[in-house]
Formats: structure tokens, sequence, C-alpha cells
């Protein structure tokens, strides 16, 4: 009924010119992996008339800052989220993306980062977070919630920014 994808990452890939077979592992990464479940998943939804898909996207997706296939691939995967979600909204499902900024997590890229490198942090929150701080999970989760459930019937294909004010 419910389905939220959180699969995401550069997976190491950074160059605008790294090779095409690079680029589309992370496309595979970031879109392919939500499009294959999805094609397994939605036409239950539709046969109920009913279904949230909620794929959690990046900032990056608008900003393009970063690792160039990851922002496209996440760029993509808004696309196909308004896409899909257009095509499947008169059988009652609603497809989504949320596009969260940077957010500090255990173990994540930023976590790394705020132990590692403090000065890159203050530097990168200085020029790119209108709020001055990194998102904590905590913050994206009443979004998610939000979007999986029954208030969103008129929220067709919608991509969100949770983002502390990305500059």
């Amino acid at each position: 009924d419910i389905v939220v994808h959180n699969v995401g990452g550069t997976l190491q890939v950074r160059s605008a010119f790294a090779p095409v077979a690079d680029w589309n592992r992370v496309i595979r990464y970031n879109v392919g992996i939500a499009l294959e479940i999805n094609n397994c998943v939605i036409p239950a939804m539709q046969a109920r008339r009913w279904g949230r898909v909620i794929h959690i996207s990046s900032i990056s997706a608008q900003s393009l800052r970063g690792s160039p296939a990851y922002a496209s691939s996440k760029a993509l995967l808004n696309a196909y989220s308004t896409s899909v979600g257009r095509a499947v909204a008169p059988d009652g499902v609603v497809v989504s993306a949320i596009m969260p900024g940077a957010f500090i997590a255990e173990g994540g890229h930023w976590g790394n980062i705020a132990k590692t490198n403090p000065e890159m942090m203050a530097d990168f929150l200085r020029h790119h977070h209108a709020i001055g701080r990194m998102g904590a999970p905590s913050e994206l989760v009443p979004f998610v919630l939000f979007m999986a459930s029954t208030h969103v019937t008129f929220a067709i294909g919608a991509v969100l920014p949770v983002d502390g004010g990305t500059m």
C-alpha cells in the first residue's frame, strides 16, 4: 500500500567525464531499482485503487552541486516520479518525491565530514544552507508520513524540497 524508496548515492562517481558505464551504475542505483520495484507493486495498488509511492530524491537534482551523475540521476528520479504519478493518478495511486538537502546521519557522507573535516562542514553551511545547520532525520520523517497519508490526493507527482533553504 505504501512504498518509500530511500536508496541513493554517488557510488564514488564524481567526475563529469566518468565513463558511461559509471554513469549507468549511478542511474541504476538511484532510479533503476525504484523503477523495477514500482513495476512490481504499482499494478496491485492500481487494482486496489489506492497506494502511495514516495521517492527520496535530493536537492542536488535542482542545485546540480556535487557529483554530476548523482545530481542527474536524482533529476531523472524527479521526472520519473512526476510522469508515473500522472499516469497512475486516475487509479487512486499517488507517486511523489521528496528532495532533502544535506542531512546528517551516523555513517553518512555529512556525518563523516562533520567528524573528519569540521572546517569543510562550516564552509558548506555558510555558503549553502540558509538555516546554517544540517537537517536531522527527524525533520524529514513528518514529510514522508504526510506524503504517505490520505491527505495528499491532490499532490500528484509532487516533488517537495525539504532542504534547509539550500542556496
